[in-house]
């Protein structure tokens, strides 16, 4: 069977209970929203696959995060896109490393990606009618967030609940890849 899946940089577990904190805030203003149950990630890239196979992805993954550095990454702005979606923005520097990685791992995997991200960003709310969005901008104006971005996720979509669940987890070693010229044994 076909499934929706999405790679995502997973933030700390301090993070995800601020930024929690951050969408029910929201919701006392403005009531029920998209993304409003969903945990911090910022995506990398989504993909349809066959279920049997998400096993190879999830080992090529995992060599990729092999020889990722981990970045420190600091939240300092809300914004918003025209279709409605509320986040949190990275500052330029932590942008630019996000990127950069992202891009890293999208042409690394050998699977047909149906979207990769060019913006890194960490959504609070997607799809907000305009006065929706309009009360986000208004209510909250400063942030200062940061966490040491060292691991990626896979996550598949969970038809029934409407929402993704983490099936796989990786952390970013850093390590050197072995120079394979001049490697005897």
């Amino acid at each position: 069977m076909e499934k929706k899946y999405a790679i995502a940089f997973h933030p700390s577990e301090e993070i995800i209970e601020k930024v929690k904190q951050i969408k029910l805030d929201l919701a006392s203003k403005i009531g029920w929203y998209n993304s409003k149950n969903s945990l911090a990630h910022i995506t990398i890239s989504k993909f349809k696959l066959h279920s049997t196979k998400i096993e190879l992805v999830s080992n090529e993954l995992g060599k990729i995060c092999k020889h990722i550095q981990p970045v420190d990454v600091i939240l300092s702005k809300f914004s918003s896109y025209p279709n409605g979606t509320f986040y949190l923005c990275p500052n330029d520097l932590s942008s630019l490393a996000l990127k950069k990685l992202m891009k890293q791992i999208n042409t690394s995997l050998s699977i047909k990606l149906s979207y990769k991200s060019t913006n890194p960003h960490l959504s609070i709310a997607r799809k907000l009618e305009t006065e929706k969005l309009e009360t986000a901008i208004r209510s909250f104006s400063c942030v200062d967030l940061n966490f040491l971005c060292d691991t990626v996720i896979i996550r598949e979509l969970d038809l029934e609940k409407g929402q993704y669940k983490i099936v796989k987890q990786f952390k970013l070693e850093g390590q050197t890849p072995i120079n394979q010229q001049g490697v005897l044994f």
